[in-house]
């Protein structure tokens, strides 16, 4: 095996061995999600590799931040996040109301009832 190779199989088996994954710099392109930074902790000195993982882990964090944006549950904190600091009060109605808007203002089809919320909120 030459430098390189012996380089990366010992990184490589560090990396398997639970150790924590290193802080991503400033200066790097990928996205700072956890799988991001345990891979870049296994390939930082290879910045080939960088690269070519950074457009897959960007379009896999895009994909997590729609999920995101349409999970009921994240929006019901939205809709409930002004009135809790005014101390206002909403009904199961008017929060399933608030939530509908906002899921179809973001591309969603589906229409949840006061039931299903209700569950959610229970």
């Amino acid at each position: 095996m030459n430098s390189s190779q012996d380089f990366r199989v010992s990184g490589w088996t560090g990396c398997r061995g639970g150790g924590k994954a290193a802080p991503l710099p400033a200066s790097c392109c990928l996205p700072a999600a956890r799988l991001a930074q345990n891979l870049y902790a296994c390939v930082q000195r290879e910045p080939e590799l960088i690269q070519a993982m950074t457009p897959l882990l960007s379009s896999q964090e895009q994909e997590a931040m729609t999920r995101r944006q349409l999970d009921p549950n994240m929006i019901i904190v939205e809709v409930l996040w002004d009135p809790a600091h005014q101390e206002r009060k909403l009904s199961v109605k008017k929060i399933t109301e608030y939530l509908n808007v906002r899921l179809r203002i973001r591309g969603e089809k589906y229409e949840y009832n006061e039931e299903e919320i209700g569950w959610k909120l229970g």
